[in-house]
């Protein structure tokens, strides 16, 4: 990621990289995983839209940190 950005990746290239960092996160139980993905969602969104594929990838994501944190009800 650092290197993406000291070269002036594209926005998009970054949040995919930032998805794989959130999802190592989470499989490691970090506690940012979930941050992490929050922030990758509202890129997505903004970038490419609610319901456009890598944006609901991520929701899935996010939606299995919050499952492995007993926070069913989010």
């Amino acid at each position: 990621l650092a290197v993406q950005e000291r070269h002036a990746a594209p926005e998009a290239d970054r949040v995919n990289t930032t998805m794989y960092v959130g999802w190592a996160l989470g499989m490691l139980d970090h506690p940012d995983a979930e941050g992490v993905i929050r922030g990758v969602i509202a890129a997505r969104t903004r970038l490419l839209g609610a319901a456009q594929q890598d944006t609901l990838i991520a929701k899935a994501g996010l939606a299995a940190i919050l499952l492995d944190n007993g926070k069913q009800k989010e």
